[in-house]
């Protein structure tokens, strides 16, 4: 079983364009560069070299696998920080313009509020605001101007910046 999801992972890199560099690169371009071979014991022996290579590489955790649905969850998990997080990969999945859930707990920082969001990260407001969402009440975070974030709820808005 195992032999086969290294073919789906193999099929997978010849398929998607190569936009890695280093190591997975090289390992991506002598795989594919088995393609050219004509000889087919030859062309089998290439395969089978160059597939060994990948998997020792990725035993050693010099490559990771990555599917789209595992970059859309680490893209959902980092929307709201600036830059991506150790071990989240881009792959050209563009951040979600917004995530929601429900109000999950509240707490007063100084004069700001923390506000934790149901699967969608912990918050703090940049500025006062004479309402507030209450808890288990459904907000949406959505992208502001200049790279702010914008907390939505049913009685206003408030300024947020991502804690965790």
């Amino acid at each position: 079983m195992r032999q086969g999801w290294a073919v789906v992972g193999l099929a997978a890199l010849i398929a998607a364009p190569v936009a890695a560099s280093g190591p997975a690169q090289k390992l991506v371009q002598t795989l594919s560069a088995c393609r050219s071979v004509t000889d087919t014991s030859a062309r089998l022996t290439c395969y089978d070299t160059a597939s060994t290579a990948l998997e020792a590489a990725i035993a050693a955790k010099e490559v990771v696998l990555v599917d789209r649905e595992q970059v859309k969850r680490d893209r959902r998990k980092q929307f709201g920080f600036i830059e991506l997080q150790p071990g989240e990969v881009d792959a050209g999945v563009p951040e979600p313009a917004e995530l929601g859930g429900k109000v999950t707990s509240l707490a007063l920082a100084g004069e700001f509020l923390v506000i934790a969001v149901e699967n969608s990260g912990t918050w703090k407001t940049t500025e006062g605001g004479l309402a507030v969402p209450v808890l288990g009440e459904q907000v949406t975070i959505k992208k502001g101007a200049l790279g702010s974030y914008v907390l939505v709820f049913r009685g206003g808005a408030l300024r947020v910046r991502r804690l965790r």
